[in-house]
């Protein structure tokens, strides 16, 4: 397949430029990985401060974490994770203190010395500490104390039990290990010089793309390609001919109805590797904002809104979710055990009368933003003409998707589109997206309560703290489906579905294991070859 310059028309300048390279001599070049992301721009290489689940593809491979899932897995059963920094680790009868013992001579990248459990303290203090500028420093409220009696223990006191804290918190993203001295050293330039222990090292950043190269001194199994590149391709039509071109050897699937089977069907050859859930997504209504401090008009929407046509839109498998917890979660509500009236089947009559209670028979209109990325384009336009059947005219602004992260994390936002994965830990999405201490701030510091449940109106703050303090695993996802269905009766927040994770790969690219159902965003390539 012959690709000329016109049909590379909305590629970034760094990726255009890259395809200087006739298509043949990069298809033979076994020594370089490419992926294509679809992102305008790296947002960050600074585990703490993540938005855009496209960075973490580099983040995974410059980081390692005290544990990980085995390969091809993003979340595991606690018996299950594998060794990493961590050799060996336990976790007292009460689940509330866990203590792990840390491989020794573990080397940071760039001459920056040894890790001992001095940077894993660092690390994790840091990314429980917002002043720090931790986005996600929510998930570390129940760690009281992390602690370093010697430079190859380090123990973490929790305030209430957890026996998941594996899955919970030490898997994160933002539990990514950093070098203590380099992020001194380097300050605010750590988030695009980052110095961690994996098996590839930064070499270069520039603003859509990232260069890594094998870290040769790695402690475990050394990368078996020497460099990749990550580029950043938001324009679909360039990531498709990117890998029909083979300019690149995998993407992040395009997520628009029919995408992904039209590329399959110009190319069969091509390997399709799917995890679900992958990204839930939810629409939240910000109750700071009129008129969606009226419960009646959240719940116009949620029976306005289609949420089955939705599924059936998108490809391959996208099930319907009921509540903030995909159905395949411990916890959540599905379509055997949802209560009739907390549904919300798609009803236009019935969103006509509650918004004309309201005080909007005659329809309302309001402005929101959004990213242009396929797969928030794609949802947010189905929604707009959704609500545009029942008077509603949503006036719908686009922006590049680093800068929709940014100004939405700001409170800017009216009706919120939140794509993101999360673990299989029932209490994790709620307490990302549901309680008081999660709220946006205006300055950008808050977390990804966009609605302001539990503050504007009471939430379920209550119920969370009896949930998370709950030894008794079967009475803890009691008072997670009991937390489900409050969310559904206040509607600060809606489900919408829970998207497969999918990633296009040439068939000259192998991976080492299979990519699971429950592999969640992105992966290890460490193993990863390339055939001639």
């Amino acid at each position: 397949m012959k690709l000329t310059r016109r049909q590379f028309v909305g590629t970034s300048a760094t990726f255009a430029a890259s395809l200087a390279l006739p298509l043949a001599v990069r298809a033979q070049d076994t020594q370089t990985l490419r992926l294509g992301m679809g992102a305008a721009q790296v947002g960050t290489i600074d585990p703490i401060k993540l938005t855009q689940g496209v960075d973490n593809w580099a983040l995974n491979h410059v980081f390692d974490q005290l544990v990980r899932p085995p390969a091809g897995l993003g979340t595991a059963a606690p018996e299950a994770y594998v060794p990493e920094i961590a050799e060996t680790w336990e976790m007292s009868k009460d689940a509330k203190t866990w203590t792990f013992h840390l491989r020794k001579g573990v080397q940071f990248h760039k001459g920056y010395g040894e890790l001992t459990s001095e940077d894993v303290k660092f690390s994790f203090d840091r990314a429980a500490n917002p002043k720090a500028g931790s986005v996600n420093s929510i998930s570390w409220q129940n760690v009281q104390s992390v602690e370093a009696p010697d430079p190859y223990t380090v123990v973490l006191k929790l305030a209430g039990p957890d026996p998941l804290l594996l899955t919970s918190v030490v898997h994160g993203t933002n539990a990514a290990i950093v070098s203590k001295k380099a992020v001194e050293e380097k300050g605010d330039r750590f988030a695009m010089d980052p110095v961690g222990s994996g098996p590839y090292q930064l070499d270069s950043v520039q603003s859509d793309l990232v260069r890594l190269v094998a870290n040769t001194d790695y402690w475990g199994e050394k990368a078996k390609i020497p460099n990749m590149e990550i580029s950043y391709i938001v324009d679909t039509s360039a990531r498709t001919f990117a890998i029909l071109g083979g300019t690149v050897d995998m993407i992040l699937a395009l997520a628009g109805p029919g995408a992904i089977n039209s590329i399959m069907q110009q190319n069969p050859n091509l390997k399709m590797d799917i995890s679900l859930p992958g990204n839930n997504c939810s629409l939240h209504f910000n109750m700071g904002r009129e008129p969606f401090g009226d419960e009646r008009v959240r719940k116009a929407f949620a029976y306005a809104i289609d949420k089955q046509a939705i599924s059936n839109s998108l490809t391959p498998v996208t099930p319907r979710t009921f509540g903030l917890n995909p159905p395949a979660n411990p916890g959540a509500l599905t379509e055997k055990n949802i209560p009739a009236e907390l549904r919300y089947d798609h009803n236009p009559e019935k969103a006509k009368a509650l918004l004309a209670e309201a005080g909007f028979a005659k329809g309302l209109s309001f402005s929101a933003f959004c990213s242009q990325r396929d797969d928030y384009a794609s949802l947010m336009l189905i929604i707009q003409e959704q609500l545009r059947q029942v008077g509603v005219n949503m006036d719908l602004k686009f922006m590049d998707h680093t800068s929709y992260h940014a100004e939405k994390n700001k409170d800017l936002n009216t009706l919120i589109l939140r794509l993101g994965g999360y673990p299989q830990v029932p209490t994790r999405v709620i307490q990302n997206e549901a309680i008081s201490a999660a709220e946006v701030k205006k300055d950008g510091s808050g977390g990804d309560n966009f609605s302001h449940y539990g503050v504007i109106i009471p939430g379920i703050d209550d119920l969370y703290n009896k949930a998370t303090n709950e030894p008794d695993l079967n009475r803890r996802l009691e008072l997670v489906t009991e937390m489900e269905r409050k969310i559904l009766t206040d509607m600060p927040v809606m489900s919408l579905c829970s998207t497969a994770y999918v990633v296009i790969r040439n068939p000259n690219m192998t991976l080492p294991f299979t990519v699971s159902t429950v592999a969640g965003g992105t992966w290890r390539l460490t193993g990863a070859e390339k055939l001639d």
